[in-house]
């Protein structure tokens, strides 16, 4: 059976609307031409946000998982699902998302959540918008942590030991971070690399952690897993210029500040050197006022 579709959009891999039709005012709160150049993520639950930007980057491969439910963040009745199907666009790269109410029409779906896909790469730009996104309406305050995976960097040397040990570590790994991310902000900055935005009352050595016990189960030892990680303190409502930092921050490499593996490293604020300079500036004119003063008594 055909479902008849309430609203529907043209996204590109990174998830930007770049055509929008159906009942967007009434659902979404906005009119479709408002939306088009614009990230869909701010309409998605955030429960369900991590697991989009996976839904989307399988979407690729030959067997990609095409059906499945959304949580969409209405205007009228908040989170509520929706029974979603994904069509070709265009071209290769993009792909229209159509969304209704489910319904004995549309038939039986997985939530989001368990697609097996990885999570992709993201920019900067892209984890500063989900930051501010979750930041504007957070009630607790944020810090925001970057994992470093080594063994996940160079999957191929734990597959040499044992075929399939990246990926069973890459699910397990990413399941951690998922369920502890606020509002649904997880990315990977590079392959290994992840940054988590968590209330600041979760403790990252915890989720470290359940890391280093998860890779137990599956073979993986704690010097085979590299495990490092820093975090940055954001409090309660960061502004945009604070979470810019903060992105920066977490971008430098962990191994750069010679840590050992499983070591952490928290951010502690730069001390000013002005005091020193005063001194010095002191030290100066005494010297200049002693050396005057020789001068004149001669």
């Amino acid at each position: 059976m055909t479902a008849t579709w309430d609203i529907s959009f043209l996204l590109d891999p990174q998830g930007k609307i770049e055509e929008a039709r159906g009942k967007c005012l009434e659902i979404l709160g906005e009119p479709a031409r408002a939306m088009i150049g614009r990230s869909m993520m701010p309409f998605i639950a955030g429960a369900d946000r991590a697991h989009f930007r996976r839904f989307l980057g399988q979407l690729g491969k030959e067997n990609a998982v095409r059906r499945a439910l959304l949580h969409l963040r209405t205007a009228a009745h908040g989170d509520r699902p929706f029974f979603m199907e994904v069509q070709n666009g265009w071209s290769a790269s993009v792909h229209w998302i159509l969304l209704t109410l489910p319904s004995d029409q549309t038939g039986p779906a997985n939530t989001l959540a368990v697609i097996d896909a990885p999570l992709p790469m993201g920019t900067d730009d892209e984890l500063m918008m989900m930051i501010e996104l979750a930041a504007e309406q957070a009630t607790v305050p944020l810090d925001l942590t970057v994992f470093e995976v080594g063994s996940l960097a160079k999957p191929a040397d734990l597959d040499a030991q044992r075929p399939g040990t990246s990926g069973q570590l890459r699910r397990q790994v990413e399941k951690s971070l998922i369920t502890n991310a606020y509002d649904g902000v997880v990315s990977q900055s590079a392959p290994g690399v992840y940054n988590l935005l968590h209330s600041a009352e979760t403790n990252p050595d915890q989720i470290a952690s359940e890391m280093r016990a998860s890779a137990l189960e599956i073979g993986v030892d704690e010097g085979q897993l590299g495990l490092r990680q820093r975090t940055v303190n954001l409090g309660l409502k960061p502004n945009r210029d604070k979470i810019k930092s903060a992105v920066a921050q977490v971008k430098v490499p962990i191994q750069d500040r010679s840590l050992p593996a499983g070591a952490v490293l928290v951010e502690q604020p730069t001390r000013s050197l002005w005091p020193l300079y005063f001194g010095i500036v002191c030290v100066v004119l005494v010297l200049i006022g002693i050396l005057i003063g020789f001068i004149l008594s001669q």
